[in-house]
C-alpha cells in the first residue's frame, strides 16, 4: 500500500513539473514572439534618407554628419571633404 501511494505521488508530482514546465516555455515564448514584432513594427516606419555629398550614399537622417548644409555618410567623408575645399 505504501508503495502504490509513493508511486501515485510520484507520478502527480511528475504531472505537476512537467505542466510548470511546459506553461513556462510558452509564457517565454509568446514573450519573445511579442518583443519581436514590437521591434518589426519600430522597423516598419519611414525614415528620411539624405545623400552624402562626397561619395552619393543615401543614409538614414538620423546618421548623417552635417556641417556648411552639406550632408555626410561618416566623418570620414566629412573631414575629407574639407581638406578639398
Amino acid at each position: 500500500m505504501k508503495v502504490l501511494l509513493g508511486f501515485i505521488l510520484l507520478i502527480v508530482g511528475l504531472g505537476l513539473f512537467a505542466w510548470w514546465y511546459i506553461l513556462s516555455r510558452l509564457r517565454h515564448f509568446f514573450r519573445t514572439t511579442t518583443s519581436a514584432q514590437t521591434k518589426d513594427s519600430d522597423m516598419n516606419h519611414p525614415q528620411n534618407m539624405l545623400e552624402c555629398a562626397y561619395c552619393g550614399l543615401h543614409i538614414p537622417e538620423q546618421e548623417a554628419h552635417q556641417s556648411g548644409g552639406k550632408v555626410y555618410c561618416c566623418t570620414k567623408h566629412l573631414k575629407a571633404a574639407h581638406k578639398i575645399h
